[in-house]
């Protein structure tokens, strides 16, 4: 006698279900907040659909499925902790990314600039090196780059003006 498995979409909460009456996961009760998070995430969850599937079809009981549903929220949820953590470790690293980076397209966007300044950015702010043809040039890159720059950080200016 051959056993089939069939899922009752009774014995899953509500706020589990999808319209096949499979389960899904909200991503977002976990605190999973960018693309790259997300989609490692769906295609962990992607992957114990088809487990859940393949349960299905080979025959299993409502206790099984359950049991494999508890697992997955666990594993996806230990997974989006991790990458929490990740972020959290990477995010200081990203942000004076993010400082050199708006920093050196201001002073290369303003025309009164040589594109020869190089900008150096830490967590308190940025350091300007090279070389400008006079004062002026040297007060300009201070002054864009401290605009740039949001309220708190500061600007080192050690450029050098040609002789």
């Amino acid at each position: 006698m051959q056993t089939v498995c069939r899922l009752n979409r009774s014995a899953i909460p509500d706020d589990t279900q999808s319209q096949a009456g499979i389960s899904i996961i909200d991503h977002t009760a976990m605190g999973i907040n960018s693309a790259g998070d997300y989609l490692m995430v769906t295609r962990y969850a992607t992957l114990v659909l088809f487990a859940l599937i393949s349960l299905l079809w080979s025959g299993c009981s409502q206790q099984t499925i359950n049991a494999v549903n508890k697992d997955a929220s666990h594993d996806i949820h230990v997974a989006g902790q991790e990458l929490r953590k990740v972020g959290d470790e990477a995010k200081p690293q990203l942000d004076k990314l993010d400082l050199g980076a708006r920093v050196t397209a201001a002073l290369n966007a303003n025309a009164n600039l040589p594109h020869t300044i190089r900008v150096d950015a830490d967590t308190t702010g940025v350091r300007l090196r090279g070389t400008v043809n006079d004062a002026h040039q040297k007060a300009l890159a201070g002054k864009v780059a401290q605009q740039t720059l949001p309220a708190g950080k500061i600007v080192r200016n050690e450029l050098t003006v040609k002789a």
